[in-house]
């Protein structure tokens, strides 16, 4: 029953990430590709948001322009910072360093973009959020299956010169949970943290998840690691799960899903949270989000404007939608 409802979610996962754009000319999957274009767009609209309040705090002075490797840097570290936390920490090469591919792709992707954005108009915060969830929370499963399967794939060229080591990762369930939502989550924490969006240069700041007061604050977080609960009590991937499955399978303590049913599980969990943030902040007149209203909740300014209403506390709010909006 429930593979047959998740089936047309499934068969998106797997046509997103088996189709190429061109096989000749573009030779990238839909998947990256698309995740790009959300990073880049998120990414360039909280920089534009950044730069409008520095402009407000020094009298109209008009902010820094960011050099086109500072650019790049903070795009890449956005998009990939998630999947590079999650390999150091398994003690892995990223994969985005082992071909100039994804790089090519990323930096294409991202630069296409901006020579659009010269043309015509970016889409707002709203329209991305209301019309992507589907394919947001495609994007984000991916990414917690990759990290879930981590420990697995690392532990087998890790078993002969340290099998304790090996062992212990591969049995740890919370540790396969970290990994996911990190793998979902990290870039954007990273970027906001590392303050990239800053037009007046970097500067370290607190997580973004750590300033969150509501939940709509810090879906970016409980969202993917709902998602990873869902993939791994469905697969029973750990003998913690089997209580949960035995009372949802009429007693039986065995999988109710494949992996790739359990993708779609866990890109519908997804999808299903940011659809709700995507009500509550654009539709409902939310306005409770700590985040929305701080000005360095998703990224930090070194300039603070304390008080401020009116047309800058919109900007700020709609660069804040986009950080919650990126893909890690």
């Amino acid at each position: 029953m429930i593979a047959h409802i998740l089936a047309p979610i499934a068969s998106l996962n797997t046509y997103l990430l088996t189709t190429q754009l061109h096989p000749t000319l573009i030779p990238f999957p839909l998947l990256p590709c698309l995740h790009a274009a959300r990073v880049s767009l998120a990414f360039r609209g909280i920089v534009a948001g950044a730069r409008k309040r520095y402009s407000l705090a020094n009298g109209g002075k008009e902010a820094p322009k960011m050099g086109l490797l500072q650019d790049l840097g903070g795009f890449l570290i956005m998009a990939w910072g998630g999947s590079f936390i999650v390999y150091y920490l398994v003690h892995a090469t990223p994969p985005q360093l082992l071909s100039i591919y994804p790089l090519l792709n990323y930096l294409g992707v991202h630069l296409l973009i901006g020579c659009l954005l010269t043309m015509i108009k970016a889409p707002s915060a709203a329209m991305l959020d209301t019309a992507l969830p589907l394919l947001d929370g495609a994007t984000r499963a991916h990414s917690i299956v990759v990290g879930l399967s981590l420990p697995s794939l690392v532990t087998k060229s890790s078993a002969v010169s340290n099998p304790a080591a090996a062992f212990a990762l591969t049995e740890s369930w919370t540790f396969a949970l970290l990994l996911g939502t990190i793998s979902a989550s990290g870039g954007g924490q990273l970027a906001g943290m590392l303050g990239v969006f800053n037009p007046d240069g970097w500067a370290l700041s607190v997580p973004p998840f750590l300033r969150a007061r509501t939940l709509i604050d810090c879906v970016d977080i409980w969202a993917p690691l709902l998602g990873a609960i869902a993939h791994q009590t469905f697969t029973l991937a750990h003998p913690v799960y089997v209580p949960v499955m035995q009372f949802l399978n009429a007693g039986k303590a065995q999988p109710m899903l494949s992996p790739t049913g359990a993708k779609a599980l866990t890109t519908l969990v997804v999808a299903i949270a940011f659809a709700w943030r995507a009500t509550m902040l654009h539709w409902t007149g939310d306005s409770t989000s700590s985040v929305s209203k701080a000005p360095a909740a998703a990224f930090k300014s070194k300039v603070r404007v304390p008080g401020q209403t009116g047309k800058g506390a919109n900007e700020r709010t709609d660069a804040c939608h986009h950080v919650r909006s990126a893909l890690t």
